[in-house]
């Protein structure tokens, strides 16, 4: 492990990105709290620090961070336990959580739990330009979430226009994921920029509405319950009405990539990893339906 000078000329580069943020970070192990420490703040943040999961809500509801990194593998109250608790109490259930553990075998018991799923998740060991891009992307995708619910109450917010503009004027895009508050925001990114969105909470939903709607694209979500994203994707390619539609894959497993491009069928259009910025997601909708006209015009000429 390097030590806090080597961390800190590393990250140099990336000095302000987290400027005007409080970053909690959570984990057992001296070395990696020390490095994670060291890099977050360098990058601008205010951080604060806990050694286990009961310390890490006791400064986590004194603090209320704007952000927590948590260990999953701890001594007494585990990461696990921390972060159902996290989630289930009214004064910290909506500060994002990015998972930062070696052990990725535990992401399956902590998706498995009866509450919204982290914000992001990483793999140690984990470079300190990874660690940094996702959490400036967490903190962007809330920063988007809440201007939307300001609209709600208040003044008009334009999300697209926040992440440059674009039309999709014309658009009719079937949005597929079981977390509210992600279909939510995806689908808000694509019809503020013009698009005519439908939205679906499982697999079998989707099918129904591609089937009745017939949408000019699809964004799928992957871990789904019942009917997963995988299956319904499988069956999106299978079915001659439904398999010309593009898809573009929207999930926080990419480890499932491999799954999705190994079925002996088309591949989706593009692959894009949760938390999703707004101006990335519009780029690759642009593209996806691009290549869609340009195709009908060939065909059509």
């Amino acid at each position: 492990m390097a030590d806090a000078s080597d961390i800190k000329a590393e990250a140099a580069g990336a000095a302000n990105r987290l400027r005007g943020y409080r970053v909690l970070v959570v984990d057992d192990e001296e070395d990696a709290r020390t490095f994670l420490v060291a890099v977050v703040q360098d990058a601008g943040a205010d951080v604060c620090e806990a050694a286990d999961g009961d310390q890490g809500l006791a400064v986590a509801r004194a603090r209320k961070p704007d952000l927590i990194t948590l260990d999953l593998s701890m001594p007494g109250r585990d990461g696990v336990e921390a972060f159902v608790e996290l989630r289930s109490a009214v004064e910290t259930a909506e500060i994002p959580v990015c998972i930062v553990t070696g052990h990725p075998e535990f992401r399956r018991v902590l998706y498995d739990r009866p509450v919204p799923r982290p914000e992001g998740y990483l793999d140690k060991p984990v470079d300190q330009e990874t660690l940094i891009s996702t959490l400036c992307r967490i903190l962007r995708l809330r920063e988007k979430k809440d201007a939307r619910f300001q609209r709600r109450k208040g003044p008009q917010i334009d999300v697209s226009a926040q992440a440059g503009a674009a039309s999709l004027a014309g658009s009719r895009i079937l949005v597929v994921d079981d977390e509210e508050d992600v279909r939510t925001y995806v689908a808000t990114v694509l019809s503020d920029a013009g698009a005519r969105v439908i939205e679906a909470a499982d697999g079998d939903e989707a099918i129904a509405l591609a089937v009745r709607e017939r949408p000019d694209l699809i964004t799928l979500d992957l871990c789904m319950p019942g009917r997963d994203g995988v299956g319904t994707f499988d069956v999106l390619r299978s079915t001659a009405e439904l398999s010309a539609i593009p898809i573009c894959v929207v999930t926080g497993h990419a480890e499932f990539r491999k799954v999705i491009e190994d079925r002996p069928l088309p591949p989706p259009e593009e692959f894009l990893e949760k938390p999703i910025e707004a101006d990335l997601l519009l780029a690759a909708v642009q593209r996806i339906l691009r290549t869609k006209r340009s195709a009908a015009a060939r065909a059509g000429g």
